[in-house]
C-alpha cells in the first residue's frame, strides 16, 4: 500500500509539473505571437518613416544644412530600424527554442505519467 501511495504521490507531482510547463509553453506562444505581429507590421512602419523623410526633403525651402541634419536624421532612423527589426527575429529565434525544449519537457512528463498509471493500475 505504502508503494501505491509514493506513485500516486508522484504522479501528481508529475500533473503538476505538467501543468506548470503547459502554462510556460503557452505563455511563449502568445509571446512569440505578438513579437510576430510587429514583424509584421514593420515593414509598414518603416514605409510611413521612409515617407515621412522623403516629404521633408522634397520641400523647396530647405537649406543645404537642414538637408544634410534630415539625411544623418534618416540614417539614424533607418539604422534603429534595422537594429528593432533584427533583435525581434533574434527574440523569436530564443522563444522557438524554448517552445521546443518545453515541448520536450512535456513529452517526457507524459511519459513518465503514463509509466506511473501503469504501475498504479498493475498494482491494484
Amino acid at each position: 500500500m505504502a508503494d501505491a501511495d509514493q506513485l500516486a504521490e508522484e504522479l501528481a507531482a508529475m500533473d503538476i509539473k505538467r501543468s506548470t510547463t503547459l502554462s510556460d509553453l503557452e505563455a511563449i506562444e502568445e509571446t512569440s505571437a505578438s513579437i510576430k505581429r510587429r514583424v509584421e507590421q514593420h515593414p509598414s512602419r518603416q514605409a510611413t518613416m521612409m515617407q515621412e523623410f522623403i516629404v521633408a526633403l522634397d520641400r523647396d525651402d530647405i537649406e543645404e544644412e537642414q538637408r544634410q541634419e534630415l539625411y544623418r536624421d534618416w540614417h539614424q532612423s533607418i539604422k534603429s530600424s534595422i537594429d528593432e527589426f533584427n533583435s525581434l527575429t533574434a527574440e523569436l529565434e530564443r522563444l522557438k527554442i524554448q517552445e521546443v525544449i518545453l515541448t520536450r519537457i512535456v513529452r517526457e512528463i507524459d511519459r513518465k505519467i503514463e509509466g506511473l498509471r501503469t504501475q498504479l493500475d498493475d498494482g491494484i
